[in-house]
């Protein structure tokens, strides 16, 4: 029974030690169940967060319950669960581990760095795992030092808008531009920045202000600004500027007061540029004159031909051109432009003399006859109505310009009429030279024709290589010459020149005759002979004029009007030989005109032109003819035309003998 007990008893005990540990097991069951009931939580998650390049970044990261493995990824690539963080030298995993403190901590921040990251902590088989936020670390770089690409002198133009670019590289963030000039903020309507980004997230920003420069902004600095939020104070650069302009001038000339031909005329142009070196140009009326490389221009006893003128002066630089120009107003004495010569009328008829004059101011013009004070009229014209033989003759106009000499010219109103030929009535010429037969011919109104005749028929030229003819307009008709070469002596005799016009016909026989050669001694005794002629002249002359002299040396200052009157009186009673040798050739020269009797007599008819219609007689009083036709008739022009208005050679008479000088 005792043992029955006892098993009993035992039994009794193993039973409770059995509920007991089923007691203790449910318990610990109990306290382990509780715990993998509670989660793993993120006490502190990371924020986002900028650090400059080399600086130390701290992402922070703390759990509650941790119960699996923490680690940090950058990009979604894990970097590792020991602290330490082998695999990245700069990367570790600090703080408190009592407190769960996993903050990852990146020193000397670069731009790998720059990346998404993320707290994780691995699930068990009780707790899920976690995530915190997904936050950048964004790596900040500071821009290079900015760049004016103009520096350090920075060359713009007057008034013309001009960009000046400014770049700040390799920033993070893009820099922001700004711009000062000569410290002042510069509206920034006014500039603008670009930014180019980079396959390394490194960013450039290009800035841009448009400048419409002043004269005044030449020298002044112009600042460039760049500043990102990886720089605590901007950086800065500047540049001077260079206001460029092209030459401002100003031309002046050195005659204050009137301009007047012959006068001395400087005319310069003096300025500033930048650049200072300047080129000088001069232009007359648009035309480069390519000698005048200087800034003056000079014309000396100036012609005024440059009356109106336009003279340009061009200043040149680099950057422009610039112009000024003067017209020039030259003042000038009267010059004929067109004046007839002559006019052929009909009585009864009308007429018109014309003398146009040009000058600055432009000059007046008056007509009046020769030998007369009377003004006839004004203007380049005088219309005669009418005209009557008392009409005929010489009119004088003259132009007059205030400040300057008058001048005046000759027109001649001539009667048409039939033409007469006055030439040489003989020609002597040697065989094989060359022999030219003048026939002159005075014709009003101009001939129709002249020609040459040989024993009765017209001169055939094509058929013989020595002949020809050519012919010559003269003021008062034409001149037509023979020209014969390699003279034969078959071509000695007599030649017909004719000559037409619409009031007649005239012919004259002009004979070509050998001349002898003297011997030597008669020339060379001709030559002494002319010699002492001419000594014997000179010595005459000299003679006459010291007793001129002496005999006009009685005359007193002192003389009353009344004894001057008789003088006068004495001296017009005695006719010297000049005054006699005048009456006597404008006597025979009248002889041949048809109203010799009246002409003569009257007077009323003081400039006759009848000689332009006969052959001129030789004076048997002079022993000497002139070779040239033409100079002996402006001779007779001079004697019978002694006026005011001649414009004829003077005419020196010794005794008999006429002493001329060639027209041309």
């Amino acid at each position: 029974m005792s043992s029955i007990s006892e098993y009993l008893q035992s039994i009794h005990c193993m039973d409770r030690m059995l509920w007991l540990q089923l007691y203790l097991i449910l318990l610990a069951d109990v306290f382990l169940g509780s715990q993998a009931i509670e989660e793993q939580v993120f006490v502190t998650q990371p924020e986002n967060l900028s650090v400059v390049e080399g600086a130390t970044a701290i992402l922070k990261c703390k759990v509650k319950n941790k119960q699996g493995i923490l680690q940090w990824t950058r990009n979604d690539f894990a970097l590792g669960k020991d602290r330490n963080l082998p695999s990245f030298e700069r990367y570790s995993m600090v703080g408190n581990d009592n407190a769960m403190e996993y903050n990852l901590r990146i020193v000397n921040a670069s731009m790998e760095d720059d990346a998404l990251y993320q707290c994780q902590v691995t699930p068990t088989k009780d707790v899920a795992g976690i995530r915190s936020n997904t936050v950048r670390l964004t790596v900040l770089f500071r821009p290079d030092q900015p760049q004016i690409l103009e520096a350090p002198i920075a060359p713009v133009i007057l008034g013309e808008p001009t960009n000046i670019t400014c770049e700040a590289k390799n920033g993070k963030p893009a820099a922001k531009i700004s711009w000062y000039l000569n410290g002042q903020m510069m509206n920034r309507k006014l500039y603008s920045t670009e930014v180019r980004r980079k396959k390394n997230k490194l960013v450039d920003s290009i800035g841009h202000v448009l400048l419409v420069p002043k004269s005044e902004d030449s020298g002044k600095i112009l600042e460039c600004y760049a500043i990102n939020e990886a720089l605590t104070r901007p950086h800065k650069t500047s540049v001077k500027l260079d206001v460029q302009y092209p030459p401002d001038i100003v031309m002046q000339i050195n005659v204050t007061e009137k301009i007047q031909e012959g006068m001395n005329v400087q005319l310069t142009c003096n300025g500033f540029a930048n650049p200072q070196h300047i080129r000088w140009k001069w232009y007359r009326n648009g035309k480069h004159l390519s000698k005048q490389t200087g800034n003056t221009l000079n014309l000396p006893s100036i012609s005024h031909v440059y009356n109106t003128n336009t003279i340009t002066c061009e200043a040149s630089n680099a950057v422009g051109s610039t112009r000024k120009e003067k017209k020039l107003n030259i003042e000038y004495g009267p010059r004929f432009i067109t004046t007839t010569s002559h006019v052929a009328v009909d009585l009864e008829e009308n007429a018109k003399l014309k003398c146009e004059a040009e000058g600055n101011p432009q000059p007046s013009i008056i007509w009046r006859k020769k030998d007369s004070h009377h003004i006839l009229g004004s203007g380049s014209t005088l219309e005669l109505r009418q005209v009557q033989k008392a009409d005929l003759g010489t009119y004088c106009c003259t132009a007059t310009v205030v400040g300057f000499n008058e001048i005046s010219r000759d027109v001649f109103l001539l009667k048409n009429g039939p033409p007469q030929i006055m030439s040489e009535k003989q020609l002597y010429t040697r065989k094989d030279e060359t022999a030219r037969i003048e026939c002159i011919a005075i014709s009003v109104p101009k001939p129709v024709n002249m020609y040459w005749m040989r024993n009765g028929k017209a001169i055939d030229y094509p058929s013989s290589e020595r002949f020809s003819a050519s012919d010559e307009e003269l003021p008062y008709g034409m001149k037509s010459t023979l020209q014969i070469k390699n003279v034969h002596a078959e071509d000695f005799g007599s030649y017909n020149c004719s000559v037409t016009n619409k009031y007649g016909e005239d012919t004259a026989v002009i004979t070509l005759l050998e001349e002898e050669v003297l011997p030597m001694p008669y020339i060379i005794g001709g030559a002494v002979g002319s010699v002492a002629v001419i000594l014997i002249i000179i010595l005459a002359c000299v003679i006459y004029h010291k007793y001129k002299n002496t005999d006009s040396g009685t005359d007193s200052y002192t003389d009353s009007d009344s004894t001057m009157e008789k003088k006068k009186d004495v001296k017009s009673e005695s006719p010297t030989l000049m005054d006699q040798w005048r009456q006597d050739y404008n006597k025979e020269f009248y002889r041949y005109s048809d109203n010799y009797d009246e002409l003569y007599n009257s007077k009323a008819y003081e400039e006759p032109w009848s000689h332009h219609y006969m052959s001129l007689k030789r004076s048997p009083r002079d022993p000497v003819f002139l070779p040239n036709f033409e100079e002996q008739l402006h001779v007779n022009f001079l004697f019978l035309f002694p006026g005011c208005c001649s414009s004829y050679p003077k005419v020196l008479i010794c005794c008999d003998i006429i002493c001329w000088r060639k027209i041309h």
